[in-house]
């Protein structure tokens, strides 16, 4: 923790004398959400990023938005703070507050001073998004062109431009999703790049490591691998993730053929069908790892489970019923159980469970996956969907 804090300083001070400090008022960065919650999560580090290469502060939402893919109907209620450890953020240097407390302490009426956007294309639906965050947006001739962006380049001289462009605004909606630097939402982001002269990347690189899980979610994850795959048990874990979206809607399809036409036509992974569970045996062998936990689209879960099985790998999975409260290893130990078949009691049953560790954040298949990845990232081995944001996050 003192290490991440120092190197954000100095990360900080050092674009501060660039960027020839950005303004006389205060101002914040407004982290627009775009698409499910991982992306959303993205665009926060993204926010994050942008904001100490300026030297101000981040506007963070109050709540993330549930993903209308997985969960459907009105937005599910995912409590930012109730998801990440915002203290870390402010043991990094990271200024940063809240929509709703700029508008009890300040006044402000959710009303955007500029929306910058970063990417050459007409702008997006911007008022349905303003409208999903209950934000209000500028007038159009504030609607401004990031000069920094993944196509135009992140030189200090590119930084320098940013900050007198903004200078004259308070409240500023950053509209970008991967566009602030090469390919942020995928694998390690530039976590493990060689940033050279590119700010943006070294700005990812140091500063959206900030953003990390509460403790109450590392504790569901904890209890989770405790109770079902076994305290400093090694396991491996997978995600699988057809993409795009209509080529989920192919593995969803009864039949146990699916159409080699339909899927080269409408997946970019056609060829997951046939490799993943050869995939899966092979790092089992390697590493001899017998238990296996399993991330994928609840509704291509019969599919998945029916394959692995069929090659003798019983899934060990995460439920809706697991988010529902702390769990407690069973009394006077035993072998850990697995999810995917010869079922556990419930979630705090009758094992003696403790309360619900997120209050208000409603449960729905966004929080579950979010849950899912603190689980992955305590695997021995990690087998995921390069194209997936869900992925990305684990790896990150």
């Amino acid at each position: 923790m003192i290490w991440l804090a120092t190197v954000l300083a100095a990360f900080v001070l050092a674009n501060f004398a660039a960027s020839d400090s950005i303004s006389s008022i205060e101002t914040f960065i407004v982290p627009l959400l775009w698409h499910g919650p991982n992306n959303q999560i993205t665009t926060l580090k993204e926010g994050i990023s942008l904001a100490l290469l300026l030297n101000v502060s981040v506007l963070l939402p109050d709540t993330l938005l549930s993903h209308k893919f997985s969960d459907g109907g009105p937005d599910l209620q995912l409590v930012t703070n109730e998801l990440f450890d915002v203290r870390l953020l402010r043991a990094a240097g990271v200024a940063h507050s809240f929509i709703s407390g700029a508008e009890q302490a300040g006044g402000w009426n959710r009303t955007l001073d500029a929306l910058l956007y970063f990417r050459d294309e007409p702008f997006p639906a911007v008022t349905r998004m303003l409208d999903a965050m209950g934000l209000k947006a500028p007038p159009m001739e504030h609607w401004l062109r990031s000069p920094i962006s993944v196509t135009r380049g992140c030189s200090h001289s590119h930084i320098r431009k940013l900050g007198r462009m903004l200078r004259p605004y308070r409240y500023v909606g950053m509209l970008c999703y991967d566009d602030f630097t090469l390919q942020t939402h995928k694998l390690a982001g530039t976590l493990l790049s060689d940033c050279g002269a590119d700010a943006c990347c070294q700005a990812y690189k140091e500063g959206s490591v900030a953003l990390r899980h509460s403790l109450n979610m590392l504790d569901l994850a904890g209890s989770f691998v405790r109770q079902y795959i076994g305290a400093d048990t090694p396991f491996l874990a997978v995600h699988i993730r057809p993409m795009p979206d209509p080529c989920v809607e192919l593995w969803r399809q009864p039949q146990e053929e699916l159409s080699e036409r339909e899927m080269e036509d409408t997946c970019r992974t056609d060829f997951m069908l046939d490799r993943f569970v050869p995939n899966v045996r092979a790092l089992q062998a390697a590493f001899n790892l017998s238990r296996v936990f399993v991330m994928t689209h609840p509704t291509i879960r019969p599919r998945v489970f029916r394959m692995l099985r069929a090659a003798g790998i019983q899934p060990i999975y995460m439920d809706m019923k697991h988010l529902a409260t702390r769990e407690s290893p069973p009394a006077g130990g035993g072998g850990p159980a697995t999810a995917g078949g010869g079922e556990p009691a419930p979630a705090g049953s009758d094992n003696g469970g403790g309360p619900a560790p997120l209050a208000r954040s409603a449960p729905s298949f966004s929080l579950l996956a979010m849950v899912e990845e603190a689980v992955a990232a305590a695997a021995t081995v990690f087998l995921g969907t390069a194209e997936s944001s869900m992925t990305g996050m684990v790896v990150q």
